[in-house]
């Protein structure tokens, strides 16, 4: 599922808005993220159910956005939560044991696609609200303090919103490949290209990304380095230094201050850019 819920359901909207059915938000196209979740397949039998699957679902949620990370915490939350509302006595409360069982039976894939496209719903009329135009970062990432099912690091390809800050789709790399054969899989995932301004770093300045951003009728900026020589000595060749900067922008963090700047440039000759280049120079003062 998606690497941050709790950051991108506060980011949006504020906390008791976030699974009601009777907000303002369910009119408006994106609806409530009960609403969502009520498309998870169930994954217990029949005999023996005690809990409404979707109210499981929705106290996990509510006890991540408390604060729990570990299924002791929500279950612990769950028990305080129907103390302090005064629930008349005798009222079952799921145990830690019931929500174990929910959660290991949980299709992992249907429940990051159910999120995501929420997510990305509720994002698309952010952008639209404010008439930003959608821009994506495609990065890698290992999620801290995360196992797989053999104990070994968990590292997911994500597409990050720039404008809100919120991931809208991810991608799970496998220990024995990397985030190139992940990247249309990853695309696909997201929705309609057209217009989309695609960001990511070298490793995918790769000619079938390119060719297939522009298929998509998306418009992208890629990093170039020593994985593409012959495009970064073509690049280099330029009269960079006799052109105007025109944009500059410094940034502070882990310890520098970076300072980017970026020249544009005519190059007439490339099909994707519409006869545009650039390039970006940056300097680090630690």
């Amino acid at each position: 599922m998606l690497s941050s819920l709790t950051n991108t359901l506060t980011r949006h909207f504020p906390a008791e808005a976030v699974v009601g059915d009777r907000t303002p938000e369910v009119a408006e196209g994106a609806g409530s993220l009960r609403q969502a979740l009520s498309r998870m397949p169930d994954p217990r039998h029949r005999r023996g159910v005690r809990y409404p699957f979707l109210d499981l679902l929705q106290i996990i949620v509510c006890a991540v956005l408390s604060g729990a990370s570990t299924l002791t915490m929500i279950a612990e939350w769950a028990q305080e939560t129907a103390t302090a509302q005064g629930s008349p006595p005798g009222t079952r409360v799921p145990s830690l044991t019931t929500f174990h069982r929910i959660v290991s039976g949980l299709d992992a894939a249907a429940l990051d696609t159910v999120i995501s496209e929420w997510v990305q719903a509720r994002t698309r009329r952010a952008n639209a609200t404010t008439a930003t135009k959608s821009v994506v970062a495609i990065d890698g990432k290992e999620v801290r303090g995360a196992k797989n099912g053999g104990g070994r690091r968990v590292f997911l390809m994500a597409a990050l919103d720039h404008a809100t800050g919120t991931v809208i789709g991810q991608e799970s790399i496998g220990q024995k490949t990397n985030e190139i054969p992940h990247f249309q899989g990853l695309m696909g995932k997201i929705g309609d290209l057209g217009g989309v301004i695609i960001t990511a770093d070298a490793l995918h300045t790769q000619r079938e990304h390119a060719e297939y951003l522009h298929q998509q009728g998306a418009h992208y900026v890629l990093t170039v380095k020593n994985n593409q020589r012959a495009l970064r000595a073509r690049i280099s060749s330029q009269t960079w230094a006799a052109r105007p900067v025109q944009h500059v922008c410094r940034q502070k963090g882990h310890g520098r201050i970076t300072t980017w700047q970026a020249t544009p440039g005519r190059q007439p000759s490339s099909p994707h850019r519409n006869g545009s280049d650039s390039r970006t120079s940056n300097r680090r003062c630690v």
